[in-house]
């Protein structure tokens, strides 16, 4: 039985992640982080602000990538989430001004309204890049193997 690994395999997250050139945080860059950085609190605080900038970094460099209507798509559901999830507490927009637990209401709130499906096209792109930073992936524990049901391990 092979001992488990400490560090996913290279080919689940971003090993070469320090060599990458740092993408400025211009524009909807900034709109982004605010919503990252809500996405990903938890009760230990946000993540660090390296890590923001790194899912920035992969990001922008999506969208240069793919472009066309993926990209609309994703920059449409923050466009609706910065300036219309403020409103859902009663605050003005953008939802960057807000601090982060007014941030987090504003958030929960405008996900469970009419609107909330817009939210889904960015909140699934952000988490899939977000968790492909290896300290991310360290911390939930996610260690490049599959968890298994006891059922199907094989007993030898």
């Amino acid at each position: 039985m092979e001992p488990p690994h400490t560090q996913p395999p290279s080919y689940w997250t971003a090993s070469d992640w320090r060599e990458e050139p740092v993408v400025p945080v211009r524009g909807w860059g900034k709109h982004v982080i605010a919503v990252a950085e809500t996405m990903f609190t938890t009760r230990e605080g946000p993540p660090p602000a390296d890590r923001l900038q790194w899912l920035w970094g992969q990001l922008w460099d999506f969208s240069k990538q793919v472009g066309g209507l993926g990209v609309f798509a994703l920059r449409m559901s923050l466009f609706f989430l910065t300036w219309i999830a403020p409103l859902y507490v009663f605050r003005l927009p953008p939802l960057r001004r807000l601090p982060v637990e007014r941030r987090i209401e504003a958030m929960e709130r405008f996900e469970r309204g009419f609107m909330g499906i817009t939210f889904y096209a960015l909140k699934a792109m952000l988490c899939m890049m977000y968790f492909e930073h290896p300290d991310a992936a360290r911390e939930v524990g996610f260690d490049g193997s599959s968890k298994k049901p006891h059922h199907w391990v094989d007993s030898e």
